[in-house]
């Protein structure tokens, strides 16, 4: 495990009407009220490929809504490739996953989408976001073929 990734398994509480969740709750011992300045949702489509992107300051919380992720993580706190992690993230095990800055991460849809909310400790600023290619040569990941990446995923950038 990286040191400051956390992975917190959430309850569903459902009936003959449907399903209710809680996601984030200040009385949980693992939520603060100062964690978070910005909650984002992104639907994802399957075989995309979103990495390697890392924030100094801020950290991340992600809750998939709705489908399945490969979410990978690398410890890059003393500025060289650590650890890797891999996690599996499906709607039907729901989860929270808190990234700490100087950690990179990435993920892949393996679902047709992938909605995905998540929540920051800072508002988005990209002086605050660093990038390493989704196929840096040093990270042994393999993303598999027919991915569909953006060409921010093709950028350098080191914060």
């Amino acid at each position: 495990m990286i040191e400051g990734v956390e992975i917190h398994s959430l309850t569903e509480y459902s009936d003959s009407r449907g399903a209710i969740r809680e996601v984030f709750k200040i009385s949980w011992n693992w939520v603060k009220q100062t964690d978070f300045a910005q909650i984002t949702h992104s639907r994802i489509v399957k075989n995309t490929v979103k990495a390697w992107h890392y924030h100094r300051y801020q950290t991340d919380w992600w809750y998939l809504v709705e489908g399945e992720l490969l979410v990978f993580l690398v410890d890059f706190r003393e500025g060289s490739f650590g650890e890797v992690m891999e996690i599996s993230l499906s709607s039907l095990n729901p989860s929270v996953l808190k990234i700490p800055p100087l950690v990179l991460h990435g993920l892949k849809v393996k679902s047709k989408y992938a909605d995905l909310i998540y929540l920051t400790d800072k508002v988005y600023s990209p002086a605050d976001e660093g990038r390493i290619p989704y196929n840096h040569p040093d990270i042994p990941v393999d993303w598999g073929k027919k991915i569909i990446v953006s060409p921010n995923d093709l950028k350098t950038i080191l914060i």
